[in-house]
């Protein structure tokens, strides 16, 4: 298990933190709370706007020491200029790291890498797992404190939400998460076939419409069914009369019309051939250079003859290419091409100047656009029946929302018998504890909501929901629920990378009506800690004593930042 030793700003003196408990003490706006936050960030929180915050003048790089149950260190460091470094040893030199690497060697430091565990939860999470992503469960800001109706602050942000959720469901219920990819992926395909669906049935809507077109300009009698357009179109097709007026340059210009788009057709074709022609000449150049540069080195060798002889039959071969790829001339061809396409689409606009309204290339035309549409039909198959695809996706989406309200929590009822428990062996001099022991309450946490409610024997033996009230009652509640949540993980996945530590800020806060009430809270909290294996950090404006063997105060009376507000120069 990783434990922190000492924090330090620069080369200022280091903050050292007992491996159970360390309180950090002083009054309003001394770093209390920057101090929880360089905390945050010198473990691997990938934000860097703790270097612009009021307080971190003058400071230019963080450094961590932490030491691990196998008797290994891990020195951290990072640098204003978003730069990370570490070592093991305190006498070897820091290695630069990005922040991926960063992140692995903490996570490396206090937990194995187990295939199969990562390999199960990236199939329900869909991401990697890692210290980070669960690094929630480590710290307590002083605004949630004793909020028992969301427990963990991060899963009100937007960007945390979802991956909570998802978490929370492959901690208690992996089957129902495996049922979720399943109708989730379900659904992605069936959204797919969707889409595809309705960009078919635009594109018939766009061929039966330019078919109805054509219809009414060659005065066609239309009929929805497009087997019965088909056989009406090739009946009109058989039986037409071309008009008597045609011009006499209209069956040229369809034959001058067809010249020019094959004309059109081998310039492109020409135009790819000259440059794919271009590249590998380019390339046999560069191929022969590096051969020369060979044989030069290696022709006054007598040992090497048979790799000159070699060298000597691929330039040869080269040679031979290269007499190959120049026997065309393709800008010739190209212009001779070039020229005979002008020629002919400046005879198909003569013609065109002379033709008369719906000629006979008209009628062409017409039928021409009709063959290519009936074409399109045959490609685009069938009409698909997107009601049904509909139906489907209604069908998935609800099983979806099924099993996300129907979470089956049942081994969270391991997990509440340890907070009932844990929370109900408190201290007895502690009136509200007393009071929920008479009243035999029994604590629930509600993973999906990521609440805590309780119930209550009545006197007529009856339960019945309990209402906490008491703020300090709440705040033990929710201590305690982090810390053997955090047991619970470890205990149903041995390596699973959960940091365990817990940092609380603000933690006097609900008991400064009676001090000694605060005391006796975090003597048993520390103690609840030890025993599963948790560093606690808490932040108080009360002062709990001195050190001793069980804890130790950072007194940050005098400031967190000792440079803070010192002219910089100096």
């Amino acid at each position: 298990m990783l434990k922190i030793d000492y924090i330090r700003l620069n080369n200022q003196k280091p903050l050292y933190f007992h491996k159970n408990t360390t309180v950090i003490f002083g009054g309003n706006n001394v770093g209390k709370t920057l101090l929880v936050d360089t905390i945050n960030y010198i473990l691997g929180q990938s934000t860097h706007d703790l270097w612009k915050k009021q307080g971190m003048e003058n400071v230019e790089s963080i450094e961590c020491h932490a030491f691990c149950d196998d008797n290994s260190q891990l020195f951290l460091k990072r640098t204003i200029d978003k730069k990370n470094y570490y070592k093991r040893s305190s006498r070897d030199p820091y290695s630069m790291v990005d922040d991926t690497e960063y992140k692995n060697i903490i996570q490396s430091s206090f937990s194995k890498y187990d295939e199969e565990l990562y390999k199960n939860y990236y199939s329900i999470v869909k991401e990697s797992l890692s210290y980070r992503g669960i690094g929630y469960l480590n710290f307590i800001d002083q605004y949630s404190l004793g909020d028992s109706n969301n427990i963990i602050p991060e899963a009100n942000g937007v960007e945390y939400y979802n991956r909570i959720k998802k978490q929370t469901m492959f901690i208690f219920d992996k089957e129902a998460q495996r049922k979720l990819n399943e109708y989730e992926n379900s659904l992605k395909s069936i959204e797919g076939e969707i889409k595809k669906a309705e960009e078919l049935i635009k594109k018939r809507a766009f061929v039966i419409n330019g078919i109805k077109k054509e219809f009414d300009f060659l005065s066609i009698d239309y009929k929805d069914d497009v087997e019965e357009l088909k056989r009406t179109y090739y009946e009109y097709k058989n039986k037409r009369v071309i008009p008597n007026n045609i011009h006499r340059g209209e069956k040229e210009l369809v034959y001058l019309t067809k010249a020019s788009s094959q004309l059109y057709s081998q310039l492109a074709i020409e135009r790819r051939l000259m440059r794919q022609t271009d590249l590998l000449t380019n390339r046999n150049k560069k191929t022969e250079e590096i051969l020369e540069c060979f044989r030069s080195v290696i022709g006054n060798e007598q040992g090497f003859s048979k790799y000159l002889d070699a060298i000597e039959n691929v330039l040869s071969e080269y040679g031979k290419r290269d007499i190959i790829l120049s026997a065309k001339d393709f800008d010739q061809t190209i212009t001779n091409l070039e020229k005979e396409k002008n020629k002919v689409d400046s005879r198909i606009k003569e013609i065109s100047n002379d033709l008369s309204e719906k000629t006979y290339l008209d009628y062409a035309k017409s039928e021409a656009v009709l063959e290519q549409y009936f074409s399109l039909l045959d490609q685009i198959g069938k009409e698909k029946n997107i009601d049904e695809l509909y139906d489907r996706e209604k069908c998935c989406r609800q099983e979806i929302e099924k099993i996300k309200e129907n979470i089956n929590v049942s081994s969270a009822e391991c997990l509440n018998s340890r907070i009932t428990k844990s929370y109900l062996d408190m201290p007895d001099c502690l009136d509200f504890v007393m009071e929920d022991k008479k009243k035999e309450i029994k604590i629930q946490y509600i993973p999906r909501k990521r609440s805590l409610s309780a119930v209550m024997k009545t006197k007529e033996g009856k339960v019945a929901n309990y209402v906490p009230g008491s703020k300090a009652r709440q705040t033990c509640w929710q201590i305690i629920a982090f810390i053997e949540l955090q047991k619970f993980i470890k205990d149903n996945y041995e390596n699973f990378p959960l940091l365990p530590l817990l940092v609380i800020d603000g933690f006097n806060e609900p008991f400064t009506d009676r001090e000694d009430t605060f005391k006796r809270v975090l003597e048993y909290l520390s103690g609840l800690c030890l025993d599963r294996g948790i560093q606690l950090i808490v932040v108080s404006t009360s002062n709990v004593g001195k050190n001793n063997e069980s804890r130790s105060v950072i007194d940050l009376s005098s400031g967190f930042n000792k440079e803070h507000g010192k002219d910089k120069s100096t």
